[in-house]
C-alpha cells in the first residue's frame, strides 16, 4: 500500500513512512498534529499506542481519531447502506455492506473507547464525539490533547 501511494504522490515533496503504532522512531514532542482514521480497532494493543501519541505530540496540541462505532442500530445501518449505494455498481453494493458489517463487528463501542483512553496520559484531556456521515450516526471523533504540564 506505501508503494501505491508514494506512486499516486510522485514529484510532490511528501516523505511516507510505514511503522506500528506502538513504537515509533520519533523523538519526544515531534508531531505538531496527528490524525487516523478507521484504524483504531485494528490495534494489538490500543493503550500503548495512544501512550505513542502521547510521547510524540508536542504539548498543547492534539490528534484526532476517526473511527467507526459499534453503537448504532443495524436497521438503521442496513437502511442506510441500501439509500447510499443503490446507484453503485453492482461489486460495490455487494462489497461495501459485507466490510461496513465486518467493521462493526469488530468496532469498539463509545464506552470501550473511553474505557481505553481513560487508562492513558490523556485521561483528562480528551474528548469523544459522534459524528454524522451521510445521515448515518456511526463514526467517532476522538481528540486527544497533550496537557502543557506533562514531562515529554
Amino acid at each position: 500500500m506505501i508503494m501505491q501511494a508514494k506512486r499516486n504522490l510522485m514529484g510532490m515533496s511528501v516523505n511516507l513512512l510505514q511503522g506500528n503504532i506502538q513504537v515509533t522512531d520519533y523523538k519526544n514532542c515531534f508531531f505538531d498534529l496527528i490524525a487516523c482514521s478507521g484504524n483504531f480497532y485494528l490495534w494489538d494493543m490500543p493503550e500503548v499506542g495512544l501512550e505513542e501519541i502521547y510521547r510524540i505530540l508536542k504539548k498543547d496540541q492534539s490528534a484526532y481519531l476517526y473511527e467507526i462505532n459499534k453503537d448504532i442500530d443495524k436497521d438503521e445501518v442496513e437502511y442506510w447502506i441500501k439509500s447510499n449505494l443503490r446507484d453503485e455498481n453492482l461489486l460495490i453494493r455487494i462489497v461495501a455492506p459485507l466490510f461496513i458489517t465486518k467493521q462493526l463487528e469488530i468496532a469498539y463501542r463509545l464506552d470501550e473507547i473511553e474505557e481505553i483512553v481513560e487508562s492513558t496520559s490523556f485521561r483528562e484531556s480528551y474528548e469523544i464525539e459522534k459524528l454524522s456521515l451521510r445521515g448515518l450516526m456511526g463514526w467517532t471523533r476522538i481528540k486527544l490533547t497533550k496537557h502543557t504540564n506533562s514531562l515529554n
